[in-house]
């Protein structure tokens, strides 16, 4: 990248750009011949460069006179937008979990997300939905989980441990190596049951998670505070059975 580039000019706006900055303040009639671009098309450029607060223009006489702007006002705008999107993006995470009514958010519902990108909403939704000390329950995967879901869910554990939500997996014994190598971490308890687990299944207040990984993965999200609560007491009932 250079400092063109990174200015978020197009080609066009890199041309005549350049060639004013190498003939100072002039007409449209040396600029589009130096910077390769039709007389039509240069006022066009020359208008949107202005917006972006890298050209200003004076009329000398009844005859346009263009010149280049002091880049640093470019890189002053841009640190405001950096300010403006910083200050949305703490609203957002802040507000978004309320913005739907919870009537609407917990009403009786299946919904199958496919991928990658549905497994990463599907998840960061459930985290979504819980507060500082709250718990989510999971019956772990039959088998390890492949990448690069694997690597994400450390991500989202971490994430999960830094807004103090706790969880617990009840998994078979046989996978008692890979679940402690993907959860001795903080807030988080596992034990095992003789067997495997049929799928990897996770439990909130208000909806459970199938995840599937092969053949590209995809989840199942079934929404309800009833088939939530009958789950967590089946949950409950294996983890008093299971071992540490």
């Amino acid at each position: 990248m250079n400092v063109f580039d990174a200015l978020g000019l197009t080609e066009g706006e890199k041309r005549v750009y350049q060639s004013l900055i190498s003939l100072g303040s002039t007409t449209t009639g040396p600029l589009y011949k130096s910077a390769g671009v039709s007389q039509s098309k240069v006022y066009e450029v020359l208008e949107r460069l202005k917006k972006k607060g890298l050209v200003s223009s004076i009329n000398k006489q009844g005859i346009m006179y263009w010149q280049p702007a002091n880049p640093s006002l470019y890189l002053e705008k841009i640190t405001q937008d950096l300010k403006q999107l910083e200050e949305r993006k703490k609203i957002l995470e802040k507000q978004l979990p309320f913005l739907l009514k919870e009537e609407n958010a917990t009403r009786d519902e299946a919904q199958v997300l496919f991928g990658y990108n549905g497994f990463r909403a599907s998840l960061y939704s459930l985290l979504d939905s819980f507060t500082r000390d709250e718990e989510f329950v999971v019956f772990g995967s039959p088998h390890p989980i492949p990448e690069p879901y694997r690597s994400f869910l450390k991500m989202f554990n971490t994430k999960r441990i830094q807004r103090g939500i706790k969880a617990r997996f009840l998994y078979g014994e046989s996978l008692r190596s890979f679940a402690k190598e993907m959860y001795s971490i903080p807030k988080t308890r596992v034990r095992y049951l003789k067997g495997l687990t049929p799928s990897t299944l996770a439990i909130g207040k208000d909806r459970i998670i199938i995840m599937v990984w092969e053949n590209g993965g995809k989840c199942v999200v079934i929404s309800g505070k009833e088939i939530a609560k009958n789950y967590r007491i089946f949950f409950e009932s294996l983890w008093k059975m299971a071992k540490d």
